[in-house]
């Protein structure tokens, strides 16, 4: 039954394309410029208006259609993060009832897109990207704290699914040994450099990174192997945040929170890490203090 309700949902959309291509082109272009929460309160309320007037049942469906769609797409596009900025607007905007009722929403929303296979870590990478800029701009919305809290709690139960996690010795791990939410490439990077710093260098770097990224499957968002390049590029960028290097921004410790128990079997590179991660806190609080 769920498969042919999937298939008819399919149908529909297909249809509404093939019948409605402006609109459709208006609320995707809608998402794809970051002005989701806004196409979401024009539909909410054309739907609203429309199930409590003398609009036709053409009409009705219609609106009930166009919002589907536009649902849909918030869902599917960029690893669902518009449907998270949806829901944290009414997060950050409603009264106690609907604030209440978006914060079950957002959880919900997070185990769908876990179920979905999207990588956990990109919400988190988007979430401390939010924090950055709330905290340059003096603001702290409740949404992001949110989000944040739902995505460490999920990371939280995967790491107690999936226990066994990269070591000192770059462990062997085919794909189907992964864990479902699989790491980003800089999260990936983090675990290497702390590995790496604290381990024995065996030949060149370059050639420890490719064997890391061979051992651990790593992928890039398009599912292909990661290229040693890419892998170094991303390592030279992190190395330079962790350290405070050429002016680049430090990194949100809680992108080395969140790594920690992959360390969990080298009780050397754990501690390197949990050492920077409360450096990188105090540098934080300390440009607060000289701000004011």
């Amino acid at each position: 039954m769920e498969i042919q309700n999937d298939e008819r949902f399919r149908e529909l959309f297909i249809f509404y394309e093939s019948k409605c291509s402006h609109e459709v082109k208006i609320l995707v272009d809608s998402v794809k410029n970051g002005k989701a929460s806004s196409m979401f309160s024009i539909l909410l309320k054309n739907l609203d208006v429309a199930s409590t007037t003398d609009s036709t049942l053409t009409e009705k469906l219609l609106h009930s259609l166009r919002f589907a769609y536009f649902l849909s797409f918030c869902l599917h596009y960029n690893s669902g993060i518009p449907m998270i900025e949806i829901i944290s607007n009414w997060i950050d905007c409603s009264d106690r009832e609907k604030t209440i009722n978006s914060v079950n929403s957002m959880s919900t929303l997070v185990d769908f897109l876990s179920e979905k296979k999207i990588d956990i870590s990109v919400l988190a990478n988007y979430n401390a990207k939010n924090e950055l800029i709330e905290y340059a701009l003096d603001e702290n919305k409740k949404s992001t704290g949110v989000l944040k809290r739902i995505l460490i709690k999920k990371q939280n139960n995967q790491n107690e699914l999936f226990p066994n996690n990269p070591s000192d010795k770059f462990p062997n791990k085919n794909k189907s040994q992964l864990p479902e939410n699989k790491l980003s490439v800089s999260d990936w990077v983090i675990i290497f450099y702390y590995l790496d710093e604290t381990g024995i260098k065996d030949g060149n770097k370059i050639n420890r990174m490719e064997k890391f990224i061979k051992d651990n499957n790593i992928l890039s968002p398009s599912d292909s192997l990661t290229t040693k390049g890419n892998f170094k590029k991303e390592y030279h960028e992190i190395e330079n945040r962790i350290n405070g290097k050429n002016n680049k921004k430090p990194l949100p410790p809680e992108r080395i929170e969140n790594i920690l128990p992959f360390l969990k079997n080298n009780s050397k590179a754990r501690k390197a890490a949990e050492n920077d991660k409360e450096h990188l806190i105090d540098e934080i609080e300390e440009n607060k203090r000289n701000t004011y």
